[in-house]
């Protein structure tokens, strides 16, 4: 967020605002689709396929 002073058109479309109530029925499925999102980042981050000390973003040996 910037306070510089820029001003931008937005669209604030009626058709995807939500209601209360409809929030309501909407969140638990928005909450597993998180929830999932979350669960595959970790499971990204258990990769061993560089081995047991290696996470894959160090530099290459070479490098050393």
């Amino acid at each position: 967020m910037s306070l510089d002073g820029t001003k931008i058109k937005a669209n604030a479309s009626k058709h995807e605002a939500m209601r209360y109530g409809r929030m309501k029925k909407v969140e638990p499925v928005l909450a597993k689709t998180v929830e999932d999102w979350m669960s595959q980042a970790s499971g990204a981050d258990d990769d061993r396929s560089h081995g047991p000390d290696r996470r894959g973003d160090e530099a290459a040996d070479w490098m050393a």
